[in-house]
């Protein structure tokens, strides 16, 4: 995962430099100005083939090892319903993985307990619950029921993932924390599992005036990422499992400390103070 994340970066620097080389070259020869353009269309195309073998890496050396998760059908899950009696609900659904305080519910059907029908990510030490599908009943009937996707109903079908809806940091938001460590997290996404979810995080380099890209892949929907408070950030997730992968989720954008108007970079061996610009905030997603 270093390996591709390393490449990822690397490549990237090297399309920064053909574009700032294309524009003198061009007015002087075309034929200069047309190997330039074929070797930065070469190394977009290498982008898109290093991604795409970042993912593929993931999915075949690190996705059917991950926890494949217990969900039940979507579809049943959609006919779960408010004042259902447990009966109702055993019907639909089948016994539940775990019933906290069974034996008590028996000899008081008025005491509220929570059953789970599901789980898809196990708790850790980052993840202080697991993730799961929940059936509330109060009474001897279902007062609640909630998924640990964010959505209020599911697809008939677990297939390809969904895009994962993003949880925090909250768009254009400026932290104050040092060390610079950012935590990233997201709902978990819908569909078959294993699932593995790709971070995209980029930096805004202030001289080439362009995002520069990293990718990061975690079985669990949250990374910590070591950050520092010298440019702004922002990312977006795709989810992927067995049957392939989602849309890209859109851009949030981040910084620490309120980056300032002007820094002291060195450039060719020099000091100089640098107006450091507002970087784009485009939703071009859809466009990698």
């Amino acid at each position: 995962m270093e390996y591709y994340a390393k490449k990822l970066h690397i490549l990237i620097v090297i399309l920064l430099l053909s574009n700032n080389l294309s524009l003198s070259a061009g007015e002087k020869d075309n034929t200069v100005n047309d190997e330039l353009i074929n070797e930065m269309n070469s190394v977009k195309a290498t982008f898109e083939e290093v991604t795409k073998s970042f993912i593929n890496s993931i999915r075949n050396n690190k996705l059917n090892n991950s926890f494949k998760g217990i969900q039940p059908l979507y579809k049943k899950w959609n006919q779960i319903e408010k004042n259902m009696t447990y009966p109702d609900v055993e019907k639909i659904l089948g016994k539940p993985i775990e019933k906290p305080f069974s034996n008590l519910l028996d000899k008081n059907p008025y005491l509220g307990i929570r059953t789970i029908y599901g789980i898809v990510v196990k708790k850790s030490d980052i993840i202080p619950e697991d993730l799961c599908f929940y059936v509330y009943f109060m009474g001897g009937k279902v007062v609640e029921k909630t998924n640990p996707f964010g959505y209020k109903t599911l697809p008939n079908k677990s297939l390809k993932p969904a895009t994962p809806k993003m949880l925090s940091p909250p768009n254009n938001m400026v932290w104050d924390n040092n060390p610079y460590i950012m935590d990233l997290r997201c709902y978990p996404a819908f569909g078959k599992y294993p699932m593995y979810y790709i971070f995209e995080i980029d930096y805004y380099n202030f001289i080439e005036k362009e995002w520069v890209y990293d990718l990061i892949a975690s079985p669990i929907p949250h990374v910590s990422v070591s950050l520092t408070n010298f440019s702004r950030y922002r990312w977006r997730i795709k989810a992927i499992n067995s049957l392939g992968e989602s849309l890209w989720s859109k851009y949030r954008y981040f910084s620490f400390n309120n980056p300032k108007d002007i820094i002291n970079v060195n450039i060719h061996g020099k000091q100089q103070s640098v107006k450091t610009p507002t970087p784009p905030q485009e939703n071009d997603s859809e466009k990698r």
